[in-house]
């Protein structure tokens, strides 16, 4: 299975914006299938980014999701303005594909300076 992007952005901002923050829960989200959304669970469980963990049903492939780490915070808000992910995904074309996420992450952050700087007049 390839990893998504656009679906690990989802579950990002889909944690962040549980009130509950305490409780294990299934992450659902419309278009995407259940397993596929598991196995990025288990991705950003295992990349630090969020508290994750397998709900051991065998033989079925489940993860549950509890919320983000400090680490995960971070490397959301360099993907999270809808703006600034354009722009990152269009800079790296098919390379975000399998880009490691620390290289989104850099080249997410060098977008939004260009950005912060151009509007405050700096180039």
């Amino acid at each position: 299975m390839k990893r998504d992007l656009d679906l690990i952005r989802e579950i990002l901002i889909t944690l962040e914006n549980d009130d509950n923050p305490g409780s294990w829960k299934v992450i659902q989200l419309e278009g995407s299938d259940q397993k596929v959304i598991s196995y990025h669970v288990k991705l950003l469980t295992e990349a630090g980014l969020i508290e994750g963990k397998d709900a051991n049903l065998t033989p079925t492939f489940w993860w549950y999701a509890r919320s983000l780490t400090n680490q995960g915070h971070d490397f959301l808000d360099t993907i999270k303005n809808e703006t600034t992910y354009s722009k990152v995904k269009e800079k790296m074309g098919n390379q975000i594909k399998t880009a490691p996420l620390i290289v989104v992450s850099s080249v997410a952050i060098e977008v939004a300076k260009e950005w912060t700087l151009s509007k405050l007049g700096y180039k």
